[in-house]
This record gives C-alpha cells, structure tokens and sequence, in this order.
C-alpha cells in the first residue's frame, strides 16, 4: 500500500549521479522504492562506471542514462533535462532516503515556486573514527548545512530549468554554486531534516579525507576573486599555508619567527575549525582524545584545502 500521506498527483523525479557504485546502489534505490510513494521515477545518470552499477541500477526499474566523462553538475543537469516529475530530487548513490522524505516531498510540493529545499546527511551504522569526528553527530542527528549540498536537494523542474540548473564548469561545488545562485535570484533556502540522507559513501580512512578534501577545494579555482576572499574558509587556508611558506623561509634567520609562524599554521588556524564544527554541533568533546583527533582532521582539511589552491 502507497503512504497515505503521500499525494497521488505529485509526480517526483529521483536523479542520482552514479560512478562504480556497485556497493551501494541497490540499498540508494530500495530506499527510495521502501517509502511507498505513487507517481515517481528514478534516473540514475552514469559518468562512465566500470563496475556492475548500471545492471543493478537497471535492476531496480531505474531509466540509466550513460553520460561518460563529464562533470558532476552536467551530469545531475542531463538527468534533470530527462526528468519528467513536477518535483526533481537529487540524491546520490551512496546515500539513502529516510521516511521523513514523504512528509518532506508533499511540503515542496505545496510550496511557492520561490521555495527549494535541502537536508543534511546522517552517519551511517558504524561510523569509523573519521567519520565520527568529522560530523560531529549528536543524539538528535548532525549539525544542518548553511547551504545546499548536492546529494539532498528538492526543487520544482520549473525553477531548476528557469535558473540554468547546475553550472557545468564546475569539478567540484556546484551545489554551492547553486545555492549562491539561488539567493542572488531571490529565492529562499529551506535546509530541514526531514530531507537528511543517510551517507555511506563518507571518507573512512585519514588519507581518503585528504583525498576528497583536496578534490573539493579544486571548486576555489573557478571562483572570482572577490568572492574566495569573502570566503572565511578560503582566508583560513591561505593563512595556513603562507605560515608554512614562512615558517621555511625564516628558519634560517630567526628562530622566533620559525615558531610563531609554525604555531600559527600548525595549531592557531586548525583549532579555529574545530572550534568552529564544535560550536555549531552544540557539542562538547567527550574526551581528550576526541578533541585531538577532530583537530588531527582539521589540521589534514587545511593541508588537502591549501594544496589544492597551489595546485
């Protein structure tokens, strides 16, 4: 039986990007297919995966596009031009939809068309230690982003076709991008968790952390100028790294300086992130060891981040 609380004239379009998601594409789907709604469809997009995501995407009723080697914001852009729905969502394929989604898509769809709407992500069973640390995830769910974040986002097909949709320049960011967008075009965010997803794809490992974050921090590189400095993250991670640029340059003068422009790369600008994750998830760190191992994170963010600016 169909949720009752779903509205049988919304029709809903699950876009969802997919790159050798083999692991996690049929529990994404089944999530999706488990809330009971009338009236929607999935298109999975694949960038060109090499595993076996597409016949287990196909597997469950998904319309599979294949879209090779484009970027990500192209990709969820192809799938919207597919779309059929009055609603898109966009998700991905590492992550999966909670109950509240239903309650959550009839709000969107009763909303004005200058509303759009996102969620946050929750920990899955089991978290590593990365994962813990890095979300900062208490009792009552995570800390909701300030901006959209791409694997959770619900607009009208109208709005998302009147705005140009995702920028498909962009390797990485383009929910930001959209987000800015949005704002800029007088609509309102609405980030609540009844839209959260469930992220199995988190970096488990310190090195993945890097990896991703180095990946992310390309997004820097297509932002104007005047807009990277009004980014605080972004100043962070030229502070961060112009003190190790000069913490090398004095050693050889001043031992003084050495140490204060170590100090201040090394320990001032990474403990302000982790002030900063700890002050917005209203959480106090359980233990030592905890508060070391989120400033370990921060400290490995600034380093992916700052060499991902020069590079």
């Amino acid at each position: 039986m169909p949720n009752e609380e779903y509205l049988e004239d919304v029709h809903v379009s699950f876009v969802i990007p997919c790159l050798n998601e083999e692991k996690t594409i049929e529990d994404c789907l089944n999530s999706i297919i488990n809330l009971g709604i009338e009236n929607y469809e999935l298109i999975v997009v694949d960038n060109g995966s090499e595993d076996m995501s597409i016949q287990k995407a196909k597997k469950k009723g998904a319309k599979v596009l294949s879209e090779p080697n484009i970027r990500v914001g192209e990709v969820r852009n192809k799938g919207a031009c597919q779309a059929s729905g009055h609603l898109l969502a966009f998700i991905d394929a590492d992550c999966l939809v909670k109950k509240e989604w239903v309650s959550a898509l009839n709000n969107a769809r009763l909303s004005n068309d200058t509303l759009v709407f996102g969620g946050g992500t929750n920990l899955p069973d089991n978290p590593t230690w990365v994962e813990k640390n890095w979300l900062l995830e208490s009792e009552k769910g995570n800390t909701l982003p300030a901006d959209l974040i791409g694997c959770s986002i619900v607009i009208k097909k109208s709005t998302f076709h009147k705005i140009g949709g995702f920028n498909a320049n962009l390797t990485s960011g383009e929910d930001s991008e959209l987000s800015d967008r949005l704002k800029q075009l007088g609509y309102t965010i609405k980030i609540t968790k009844d839209l959260n997803v469930i992220h199995l794809g988190n970096s488990k490992t310190l090195s993945d952390f890097f990896k991703r974050q180095f990946w992310h921090g390309q997004s820097y590189k297509n932002l104007p100028i005047k807009k990277k400095i009004k980014d605080p993250i972004y100043i962070l991670c030229l502070i961060f790294f112009i003190s190790l640029i000069s913490s090398t340059l004095t050693i050889w003068f001043s031992y003084t300086a050495t140490l204060c422009t170590l100090s201040l790369g090394l320990i001032v600008t990474p403990t302000i992130l982790t002030i900063k994750r700890y002050t917005r998830s209203k959480l106090y760190p359980k233990s030592l060891k905890d508060l070391m191992k989120s400033y370990v994170l921060d400290l490995t963010y600034l380093s992916a981040r700052s060499k991902s600016i020069i590079l």
